[in-house]
């Protein structure tokens, strides 16, 4: 009896000894799959003149990987960020850089003359890239490729609709002499022709102008209503000059205002408020935000002790998206085809608004209204 006993305690050992070699079916253990680690490289503009948003979206990705790499699931995410100092040269080095010697996963860039520098890179590298610009043509060249961030041909036809909501008739248009701008002004044209609003005249200028009292001079507030800006770089000249020679009640509708620093400083403010200016605008404002926008806000400004701009929520929405798409792939970031499908499907809210592409790999962003009220901008849309 003894025997028997003991031989049945050996086999179940035995038995024991055997299954606790042989995973359980439906969960993950360390020891039958080594968690991926998906790298995320970045080429940002973090010195030089585009600094404050090459930093914003360094801090939104981080923010945004932290937070994955604290799920409980198996998608975790390693950063590796190279400066190209603003700079077309350095961007398409820092491409190489991180491609073919850290041979990252998924390539992240950011401005039209820096990501049409990286791109032959990128397209070599059979690599997954979402970059950040106003030019839709990069996306769509490759299938693997996609761009998030605002849309000159959307925030033209918001515009325009604005004009016509606030009954006014004949604009004038000054604009800088950029390929952005003249993706703006064609399709400001054609929602304006639809809407029946009617253009007086235009006046293109290059971005190195400073002095515009001529033109402005040669507006006759009698034939035009308002005044329509595609003027990135030159907002803080055109706004005050216009003060100036005392024509501040010619209404003036704009493309993203206060976009550099220089051009929404608190006399610009002043100005704007003083014209009633509206701009178009994207991501959030500074005040009539969502509850998921306003969090963000605050863990930001708590964590670099100052406010975020929009890029930084668009690159926290890009990092997420990401790792959706690669979780509902097995976690297999290598299965491009799959991860690049997700990405088309996946319907996103985030800290940026809705965020979602179409099938040519263009995010359909939100368009939002903003105007200067007591010295803050503000939503109105």
């Amino acid at each position: 009896m003894k025997k028997t006993i003991l031989g049945m305690l050996l086999l179940l050992t035995l038995i024991i000894s055997a299954c606790a070699n042989q995973p359980i079916t439906g969960q993950i253990t360390t020891n039958q799959t080594e968690q991926k680690v998906v790298k995320i490289g970045a080429t940002l503009a973090l010195t030089g003149q585009y600094a404050y948003i090459g930093q914003n979206e360094l801090r939104g990705m981080e923010m945004a990987i932290e937070e994955i790499n604290a799920r409980p699931d198996n998608v975790k995410f390693k950063l590796i960020v190279e400066d190209n100092k603003g700079d077309a040269i350095e961007g398409a080095t820092t491409a190489n850089k991180l491609l073919n010697v850290d041979d990252v996963d998924i390539f992240f860039s950011a401005f039209t003359h820096i990501t049409q520098a990286a791109k032959q890179t990128v397209f070599d590298s059979g690599k997954i890239m979402i970059y950040a610009s106003t030019i839709p043509t990069i996306a769509q060249e490759n299938n693997y490729t996609f761009r998030d961030y605002y849309d000159y041909k959307d925030h033209a036809i918001a515009l325009a609709r604005e004009i016509k909501q606030e009954n006014y008739s004949d604009v004038y248009i000054m604009e800088e002499i950029t390929d952005p701008c003249s993706l703006f002004d064609a399709n400001f044209r054609n929602e304006s022709e639809r809407l029946g609003i009617k253009i007086i005249t235009t006046t293109r200028y290059e971005t190195t102008e400073t002095d515009f009292k001529t033109d402005l001079l040669k507006m006759n507030p009698n034939k035009g209503d308002a005044m329509v800006l595609c003027s990135i770089r030159t907002e803080q000249f055109i706004m005050k000059q216009l003060k100036e020679l005392g024509m501040i009640d010619v209404k003036t509708f704009h493309l993203t205002a206060p976009f550099l620093p220089a051009a929404d400083t608190p006399e610009l403010r002043e100005i704007y408020e003083e014209n009633d200016a509206i701009s178009t605008w994207y991501g959030f404002g500074e005040t009539s935000n969502t509850k998921m926008q306003s969090e963000f806000i605050d863990t930001y400004k708590e964590k670099y002790g100052q406010d975020p701009r929009p890029d930084a929520a668009y690159a926290y929405d890009d990092m997420h998206i990401i790792a959706i798409a690669i979780s509902q792939c097995n976690s297999d970031v290598n299965n491009k085809d799959c991860v690049m499908q997700k990405m088309k499907s996946i319907k996103y809210f985030g800290v940026g608004g809705r965020l979602e592409f179409s099938d040519d790999r263009l995010s359909n962003r939100e368009v939002s209204l903003i105007k200067v009220n007591e010295g803050k901008w503000q939503k109105i849309n």
